[in-house]
């Protein structure tokens, strides 16, 4: 029954923290399992750490040298260090490694407070830019002899053309794109300052570029063409830039533009919207599409056209596994360190069962070898005869002198008559 208990205590105990940490990591795996072994860190900790607590367990229970006392002690401690340890560990050198990683762009403290937002983001990155790729024919489509969208984005980055594709599209919006770029006007636009000094700066500045070839399908051609990119601004923030700007209000006052109105400057806009875009690309190295409405100018870059993402999430997707693994890694933390006070309980509960049923052992007399005494009062180790004279019992504190003096007589007696 005891045995049946300790069993029954052990599963609850490190078995029932990888089935949680499965439970919990289950959402996560399937979201980025194209990523291979760096979606499964949180269980490989859980999975290591319960196997260094049963090979403990065993060094210490066939140790003949400590009590069970000891032991369990021992055991705890082993517990605590595995669970509690590493967190130690990890809330000292995580931090810093995580903030030089992704440039100051995710933050531990915010994956510790909300690991499952981080993770959708990671999923949702991926699906993003193969959902551009396909459209923009980087990915060929089932009737050119590739995938449909769905098999694509189950397959992630173990499909070697999502990974080629990824690998050539990052190094050249970073080489000719962000590395390009110089302070303080970049820093300026980082930080939320993208104004129109900053922005012409940023457009017209000379800069230093490595020349990296960029896949892009050319539908006419129906082929991929690699040629390099110079990418703007607007290319590294993914996203257009409104300039509020009342161009009705503007040519109300002057003479011949009285007839404009907000409908006719939009639709002059949307006609110069093409050669705007081939003039931008020929002076800056990647297009820039100018639409008008609502009183509002918008730049609108070539992001989704070209298949790329801004850059800030092109480098989130470069280093995607290892975030995948810091993720996964955070995920338990929480659940490591509940269990850390149960498995400990656990154990003292496992001790104690182990000690219950060890009896002392009473020493026994063997009446065939006579009037023996292995003697515990006197201090004596060995059994020792007293001639005729036999000792009663096991208890060296009460002697009958009268039988004892009478048995001398008697025996001395019968030596005479001998």
């Amino acid at each position: 029954m005891k045995k049946a208990l300790q069993v029954i205590l052990h599963i609850l105990g490190f078995p029932a923290l990888i089935a949680l940490v499965v439970l919990v990591n289950l959402p996560i795996i399937k979201g980025g399992m194209s990523y291979g072994i760096f979606v499964f860190v949180g269980v490989i900790v859980a999975v290591v750490m319960a196997i260094i607590y049963y090979i403990a367990f065993l060094c210490v229970v066939k140790s003949k040298k400590k009590s069970i006392t000891k032991q369990t002690i021992t055991l705890i401690l082993v517990v605590f260090f595995c669970l509690c340890g590493l967190w130690v560990v990890a809330d000292v050198a995580l931090p810093d490694f995580l903030a030089d990683a992704t440039s100051n762009t995710i933050f531990y403290e915010d994956l510790v407070d909300n690991y499952q937002a981080r993770a959708l983001v990671n999923e949702a990155l991926l699906d993003e830019y193969i959902l551009r790729n396909y459209n923009n024919g980087n990915l060929p489509n089932k009737e050119n002899g590739g995938l449909t969208l769905k098999q694509y984005q189950e397959e992630g980055v173990r499909n070697e053309k999502v990974k080629q594709l990824l690998t050539i599209h990052f190094a050249s919006i970073d080489k000719d794109g962000y590395k390009s770029f110089v302070e303080p006007w970049i820093g300026m636009a980082n930080g939320g300052r993208l104004t129109i000094p900053t922005l012409v700066h940023l457009l017209l500045d000379e800069r230093e570029l490595e020349n990296v070839d960029y896949y892009l399908y050319d539908e006419a051609l129906k082929e991929i063409k690699t040629d390099p990119v110079m990418w703007n601004v607007l290319d590294m923030l993914g996203k257009p830039m409104d300039i509020s700007m009342d161009i009705e209000g503007m040519l109300a006052g002057m003479e011949g533009f009285e007839e404009f109105n907000s409908g006719t400057v939009s639709m002059l806009f949307g006609m110069a919207n093409g050669p705007v875009a081939i003039l931008t690309e020929s002076l800056l190295g990647s297009p820039i599409y100018v639409t008008y409405a609502d009183k509002t100018i918008t730049l609108t870059p070539s992001n989704e056209s070209r298949g790329v993402l801004d850059y800030q999430s092109m480098a989130w997707l470069d280093s995607n596994g290892l975030l995948y693994a810091v993720v996964t890694l955070i995920s338990v933390r929480n659940i490591f360190l509940i269990f850390a006070i149960w498995i400990i309980l656990l154990n003292f509960a496992i001790g104690m069962l182990r000690g219950m049923g060890k009896e002392h052992k009473k020493v026994k007399y063997d009446e065939k070898v006579g009037s023996a005494y292995s003697g515990n009062a006197a201090g004596y180790p060995y059994p020792y005869p007293y001639g005729f004279v036999q000792v009663q019992g096991n208890d060296y504190g009460y002697l009958d002198m009268n039988r004892i003096r009478q048995n001398l007589i008697q025996g001395s007696q019968n030596g005479r008559m001998d």
